[in-house]
């Protein structure tokens, strides 16, 4: 009786930890699945300014293309090939513009994405002019829509 019973235990010890080892095995980290989401042309849809943004300007966005995982491509107007190419990494929940021997001084965070929907949000980075410190501001929310 105590030999059935100890190679019970063994037998349901064994496929417990087999199952668990495959479960982790198989889970996508939220990372993975964020990046599998994102890359991929996204088509503008609409901006809302932020409140206490101030004024400024930004280039016109009609189609961010992140379908490579290092550069990101825009263009002002999806009926013309004229683009923009920048480095780019993702995070902390953010795309990070890379500038070669700089820090980034502005970042898309990413405020909602879905399979069809990504919504940004312009942040800029600045100095404080009264102890150096760096600050952001949240300008613009960018909404786009899967092309």
């Amino acid at each position: 009786m105590r030999y059935t019973v100890a190679l019970f235990s063994m037998l349901a010890f064994s496929l417990i930890y087999v199952n668990a080892k495959s479960l982790v095995g198989k889970r996508p980290a939220a990372d993975t699945a964020m990046k599998k989401t994102i890359h991929k042309i996204w088509k503008f849809k609409s901006f809302k300014p932020l409140p206490r943004a101030g004024m400024g300007g930004f280039d016109k966005i009609d189609i961010l293309d992140l379908t490579n995982e290092k550069f990101l491509t825009s263009y002002p107007d999806r009926y013309k090939k004229e683009s923009q190419q920048a480095a780019y990494e993702i995070v902390n929940n953010a795309i990070v513009i890379k500038i070669p021997d700089k820090e980034s001084n502005m970042e898309l965070k990413i405020k909602t994405l879905t399979t069809n929907t990504l919504t940004l949000i312009i942040r800029i980075f600045y100095k404080s002019s009264t102890d150096g410190k760096r600050m952001g501001t949240d300008l613009l929310e960018l909404s786009f829509e899967a092309d």
